[in-house]
């Protein structure tokens, strides 16, 4: 009876080195997965933006010619690697290359569906921030798009104006500043979004 009880007892011990054990592994896994995932998405983008330089190059020398080549890649390109490379997002790319001129300046740490968002700011700084933004706080593409629809960049460089000139004034009835709230904005809080 007392080996019995000896060997629940190890089958105990052993029982949580295993489970430790598959942890170790199951994030090694995981974090092997991840990697491989960001890495396919780095040599995409890139890929994009090596379509985009090609075809704004083309299109640049002969702009009717242009036109029938975007016809021509959409069919080809689509029949050969299927869905993705439709004129639409052959435009993206295109796109891509002329907002993004310097391939350093892309981010690895960004997907083409972050780039895609960011093409629709206009404003080449407001885009560059935010492109910076989205690397440095590694935020989703529903993050970024929550960032770009509130405008997010304008409030920071207001705020940032305004403290520069000396315009951020506290309530004169208060000797310090107010406690944060989630109602209270700090141009260090990168989180403002």
């Amino acid at each position: 009876m007392s080996h019995e009880i000896e060997l629940s007892v190890q089958g105990n011990r052993h029982e949580g080195r295993e489970d430790e054990v598959y942890e170790d592994i199951r994030s090694a896994v995981t974090e092997a997965r991840a990697k491989v995932v960001r890495a396919a998405n780095a040599a995409m983008v890139q890929a994009y933006w090596e379509i985009g330089r090609r075809i704004a190059e083309e299109q640049r020398e002969r702009a009717e010619y242009g036109k029938h080549l975007m016809d021509y890649l959409s069919k080809r390109l689509t029949a050969e690697f299927g869905r993705g490379f439709d004129k639409k997002n052959l435009y993206r790319m295109k796109q891509f290359f002329l907002a993004y001129p310097n391939v350093a300046i892309v981010s690895r740490q960004l997907s083409w569906s972050h780039y895609v968002k960011l093409l629709t700011v206009e404003d080449d700084a407001a885009r560059a921030w935010y492109t910076k933004d989205a690397a440095e706080r590694h935020l989703s593409v529903r993050e970024l798009r929550r960032c770009i629809e509130t405008r997010t960049c304008q409030l920071l460089g207001i705020l940032r104006l305004q403290m520069a000139w000396g315009c951020w004034q506290l309530s004169t009835s208060r000797a310090s500043p107010p406690r944060r709230s989630s109602r209270w904005l700090s141009v260090d809080d990168r989180r403002v979004c």
